[in-house]
């Protein structure tokens, strides 16, 4: 056995020795189920499988994780609800949803889970319970997003999940207003359509600067930037015909066009060469430091930008194609995150009395002071005032702000098999190492795949 192979070898055991151990140590299934008189007359465990909460100081890693924001907030929980407590579990991103898929099978998994509003959260309905019985009318009129929490999106259909948050909704271009005025471009650049973004490209790439610096390994950012191509061209109703079967990638030329537009970037020159091999964290350390006028992204990085660029931190909406009919009314991005109850957990109760906890006015307001990160998405949040994230700010405004709002991208409606198979082979499409048109078979022969199981 060559060591490549021994080496996937031993991850895959580590993988699912993971996902055993992570798995033991939810509430649900036959043994949480019949618990003793005993175990009934000490405090109940809720275990939650985390996704999106910080459970780490990033910025100062001395600092304790009492301090971080979901700490606080489970202890407060606790402190509130004096029988319960919560465990908080962050299993790996890169494994969480095929650990999540394995503990839902076992039925011994978490009771609370997160996921991505949307496809991505179909493919777990099976396994969660239904919610319509545990919410009033007005509990539900108090949050945004139920659509993308229905099972298959219908408007009848049961309530697979909670949302939490508009995800920070959007994603924006930022830029280096040092850069863009070397080049002769001004600090307040006019970038509404891929033409002014092309235009923008050659007066970079002629003074020598590196137009667009990205790490595209991991396929998020180039496919985020393709979503919204790809919503212009196909428009919501398009992307849900793909997600229903109704559209075919070989017979539709839609994300054929999207990906077209920005081969055009990468063909002109006017991305890092290696845009499709570098990680992403690797490319925005490149463009905070310099290396490249541009990069992609949404509220994750906002932080980073602003403390990294300083007063030279700039910002515009994703371009759109020009004569689009939804040209300069939105901004790309995600439905948001949601919160499941697991179908076998033996504390239904309990879990969902913790997202409504979650969910509060007063929770959603405290995230969102402390973090100065995402979008309340409880109507009665109070207004955000992101004293130290401009970004944020603006991107709120922007939502607001008359006729414009975030539309749902892609990856939020697509299965999320489908999603992560886009996500792997955007890269090299769009670097021209695979063929467009074998690419397309692919999406339809892996869309196929998923709809038979």
């Amino acid at each position: 056995m060559g060591n490549s192979t021994l080496r996937k070898v031993i991850g895959i055991m580590l993988a699912c020795l993971m996902i055993i151990g992570l798995a033991a140590c939810g509430s649900g299934g036959t043994k949480n189920a019949n618990q003793t008189a005993d175990n009934n007359a000490q405090k109940k465990k809720v275990v939650f499988w985390n996704l999106y909460y910080n459970t780490q100081n990033e910025s100062d890693k001395e600092k304790s994780k009492d301090e971080l924001f979901i700490n606080k907030a489970v202890k407060q929980f606790e402190e509130k609800n004096s029988g319960l407590t919560v465990e908080i579990l962050t299993p790996p991103m890169d494994n969480y949803f095929n650990m999540l898929k394995a503990a839902c099978v076992a039925k011994n998994g978490p009771d609370i889970s997160m996921n991505w509003s949307g496809g991505p959260l179909m493919d777990y309905a099976p396994f969660m319970e239904p919610l319509d019985k545990y919410y009033t009318k007005d509990e539900m009129a108090e949050l945004i997003g139920w659509d993308m929490v229905r099972k298959d999106f219908k408007p009848d259909g049961d309530i697979i999940a909670v949302p939490v948050g508009m995800n920070g909704g959007v994603f924006v271009i930022y830029y280096n207003k040092e850069l863009f005025e070397k080049a002769g471009l001004g600090k307040d650049p006019k970038i509404e359509t891929w033409d002014d973004f092309m235009a923008a490209g050659e007066k970079l790439k002629q003074a020598g600067i590196t137009p667009f610096i990205d790490g595209g390994k991991e396929g998020w950012n180039m496919a985020w930037l393709l979503g919204q191509i790809w919503y212009d061209i196909a428009g919501y109703e398009g992307l849900v015909e793909f997600r229903d079967g109704k559209r075919s990638f070989v017979k539709d030329s839609s994300l054929k066009e999207a990906y077209g537009v920005w081969k055009k970037v990468i063909d002109a020159g006017y991305t890092n060469p290696d845009v499709a091999s570098l990680a992403q964290a690797d490319g925005q350390a490149k463009f905070l430091a310099g290396e490249g006028a541009m990069e992609v992204g949404w509220s994750n990085i906002s932080r980073d930008v602003v403390t990294g660029l300083g007063d030279n931190a700039g910002w515009f909406p994703i371009p759109h194609i020009k004569g689009s009919k939804y040209e300069g009314t939105y901004l790309g991005g995600f439905a948001g995150y949601c919160f499941s109850v697991a179908g076998y957990s033996g504390l239904k109760e309990e879990s969902v009395k913790f997202i409504k906890y979650m969910t509060s006015k007063e929770t959603q307001d405290w995230f969102v002071d402390e973090t100065q990160f995402d979008l309340p998405n409880n109507t009665k949040a109070k207004e955000p005032e992101f004293k130290t994230n401009p970004v944020m700010k603006w991107m709120w405004s922007y939502i607001k702000s008359s006729g414009k709002t975030s539309a749902v991208n892609w990856d939020n409606i697509l299965q999320g098999d489908l999603a992560q198979e886009i996500y792997n082979l955007s890269g090299v499409i769009v670097t021209g190492k695979m063929n467009i048109d074998e690419a397309m078979k692919k999406f339809d022969e892996k869309y196929t795949a998923i709809t038979k199981k």
